[in-house]
């Protein structure tokens, strides 16, 4: 309706919404960072969905963005039931904000390797591409977005009481070691000299967010790990010191492409490959 000047009356614009209900895993989080960071550029409300017991994590990275709310849903316990929550988590976002306009739902959690391939195939991606490529392809973002738009919260004083609490002798150099991922540990035996450093060597490292262990990690003279969460958040610190990363996880669109380890934003990293033992922890895509 118009009034006497010809100027809209009475219609309220709506706002622009997006639900992001991508991989849960803390690498996922960090990978996709970039991507939400950017969206919250691009919307007036992003909702991050995530799992309780990746919810605090996903706070913490959030933080400074105002836009963007962490929407929790509980753990799942199988890969159908992790599609219906982010399916029943658009609708509930949906409903409960009618002054959005938001957009409509498009899957974007995928556990398995095979559905990555056909997601690869779909957007015409390389057979050996990376990971990170196909999730943005399927939300939509474009990858250079990833390091343009990428960014961790630093809080030192946390780091600096986490740094205290490992009682390092002064003067002593160590390494930074993490050989165990949400699947499996592995039997990796690192030739060293120095102290080494392993955060999941301390019991009360559950207690910590692995943003806490930042300066830990720049302090270190080397670095050592397997495809972690751990490995992605050393990638957005480019760290100067000898970095190495073991081949012993076998997951597809990774270490197969020299990208994955190495690329414009962080390179230094060598790969280590070998033969190791691992325990395989049961149940662990839904922990």
């Amino acid at each position: 309706m118009n009034d006497a000047l010809g100027k809209d009356v009475g219609v309220t614009k709506m706002l622009k919404g997006i639900v992001v209900g991508v991989n849960t895993g803390l690498g996922d989080q960090i990978v996709m960072n970039g991507a939400v960071r950017y969206l919250a550029e691009c919307y007036d409300k992003v909702w991050f969905v995530t799992w309780e017991n990746r919810a605090k994590h996903a706070e913490y990275l959030y933080k400074d963005c105002p836009n963007v709310e962490v929407y929790v849903k509980p753990i799942i316990k199988h890969s159908r039931q992790a599609i219906m929550r982010m399916e029943s988590a658009h609708r509930d976002i949906v409903a409960s904000n009618p002054e959005y306009k938001i957009k409509p739902y498009t899957r974007c959690w995928f556990c398995s390797q095979n559905d990555w391939a056909k997601l690869a195939k779909r957007f015409e991606l390389p057979s050996n591409t990376i990971f990170p490529r196909i999730f943005y392809a399927r939300l939509g973002v474009d990858y250079s977005r990833r390091y343009a738009f990428q960014k961790i919260p630093r809080d030192l004083q946390r780091e600096s009481r986490l740094y205290d609490m490992l009682q390092l002798p002064a003067g002593r150099p160590f390494i930074f070691v993490v050989n165990d991922s949400r699947s499996s540990k592995y039997n990796i035996k690192v030739k060293t000299d120095k102290l080494v450093i392993n955060p999941l060597d301390y019991p009360w490292w559950k207690d910590t967010l692995i943003y806490d262990w930042q300066t830990v990690m720049q302090l270190a003279d080397e670095i050592h790990m397997v495809n972690t969460s751990w490995f992605h958040l050393a990638r957005t610190m480019q760290l100067h010191v000898p970095k190495f990363y073991y081949a012993a996880r076998k997951v597809r669109f990774c270490e197969q492409n020299e990208e994955f380890l190495n690329d414009e934003y962080d390179n230094g990293w060598e790969l280590v490959t070998g033969d190791w033992g691992n325990q395989t922890k049961e149940g662990w895509q839904f922990t």
